[in-house]
């Protein structure tokens, strides 16, 4: 992250300040586990936790289709439709939401029920 940092003495710096985050960081026991992560297992952990949250948002919409639907309120509906194009741009994939709704409002099924 730092590559470009020159120190101003020719001496290395001292590893505390290379180690701020660990020494910021509010619980020992994340303190511990990040000293032992390697980058690469951190990327793993980020990419597993954004696949999460992506899953998390994609179930939200699918919920609040269903309700708009369930309710017959129209607008509702057409708002989650756009909410699930939205979604697909962030997040192409190769079963996007919208396709999905959209089947589901044209043919009567719930978003969340499989055909």
């Amino acid at each position: 992250m730092n590559s470009t940092f020159t120190p101003l003495s020719s001496s290395p710096a001292p590893l505390s300040l290379l180690s701020d985050g660990d020494a910021a960081t509010v619980f020992s026991f994340t303190a511990a586990r990040r000293s032992r992560m390697s980058v690469a297992e951190a990327e793993v952990e980020a990419a597993y936790v954004e696949a999460r949250q992506v899953a998390e948002r994609r179930t939200e919409l699918e919920v609040a289709f269903d309700r708009a639907r369930a309710e017959g309120d129209e607008f509702a509906e057409m708002r989650a439709l756009q909410a699930a194009k939205d979604f697909d741009l962030a997040h192409p994939s190769r079963d996007p939401l919208f396709e999905q709704l959209h089947a589901a409002q044209m043919y009567g099924q719930p978003a969340g029920v499989a055909a």
